[in-house]
């Protein structure tokens, strides 16, 4: 079974990365901020359980089609997908069922030192993880995958199929990054000039 969207369903997909990305940027009173926040945050991560869910499709649907008996593979484009729904619902748990609110206090001394948990790097490694599985790994399994099956028609057929979505995905989620970098390069810079 596979999923098969056009260029403009593909950027659907990243909907709840703009409305996150919206919600953070709307000027509010101190007290919605951090609930703002939240939710913005929420959306992201919804966002990335969104796209890496619908990569994991692929790349399934791609093993299951071919025969393929490789379970490292499936493992490598599950666990992100298992890391980020987790994750989700750890916001979602956060945000709406148990909120947690920061109240800021002045402080007079010096700050105090950041500390790195161990918990820090283990998050940390999962998203590096999933970035390098989401833009490499994923890709260039099946371009490889699609290159062994000796069918000509077959072969475009998985292209059509798997290959094709997984690069517009690709595609789509740098054209929106670059746009996320640009547009907030440009508010920051509108803020500065305003003195806000």
């Amino acid at each position: 079974m596979h999923i098969k969207l056009n260029t403009w369903q593909t950027f659907a997909l990243f909907l709840p990365f703009v409305a996150g990305f919206t919600l953070s940027n709307i000027p509010n009173a101190n007290d919605d901020f951090q609930m703002n926040f939240a939710v913005a945050n929420f959306l992201s991560v919804l966002g990335l359980v969104t796209i890496i869910s619908y990569q994991a499709l692929l790349v399934l649907g791609f093993i299951k089609q071919c025969g393929f008996k490789s379970i490292l593979f499936k493992w490598n484009a599950l666990i992100p997908l298992l890391f980020f729904g987790l994750y989700l619902l750890y916001v979602i748990y956060f945000t709406f069922i148990s909120p947690e609110h920061y109240h800021l206090k002045n402080s007079t001394g010096p700050m105090p030192n950041a500390t790195f948990r161990a918990s820090g790097w283990v998050i940390l490694f999962f998203l590096v993880h999933a970035f390098i599985t989401f833009y490499f790994i994923n890709n260039q399994f099946v371009a490889r995958g699609i290159t062994r099956v000796t069918n000509v028609d077959k072969q475009d057929q998985l292209k059509d199929d798997f290959l094709l979505p997984m690069k517009r995905l690709t595609k789509a989620s740098v054209w929106l990054i670059a746009a996320f970098i640009f547009l907030t390069t440009v508010m920051d810079i509108v803020r500065l000039k305003n003195g806000h």
